[in-house]
């Protein structure tokens, strides 16, 4: 598979959805399984242990929207 990408390190999910675009080309917007990813998410303040590694899915991408890989980030608390 040849996808143009650099990142060694791609989940499952964004392969299948990078293969499905390569097969039918660019613009495949066809039905895909719901994605999620890993998120910080914020109940609380980090202080009373409100700050959690959760699972989130996310929604369908709408026209005019891409699909972003992100590499690194940083959270300061």
């Amino acid at each position: 598979m040849s996808t143009g990408r650099s990142s060694t390190n791609i989940p499952s999910s964004l392969r299948k959805i990078w293969q499905e675009q390569e097969e039918h080309g660019r613009a495949y917007t066809g039905k895909q399984d719901k994605m999620t990813t890993k998120a910080i998410v914020s109940h609380d303040t980090l202080q009373n242990g409100g700050w959690k590694m959760e699972e989130v899915g996310l929604r369908e991408l709408e026209e005019g929207e891409l699909l972003v890989e992100m590499v690194a980030t940083g959270v300061c608390e």
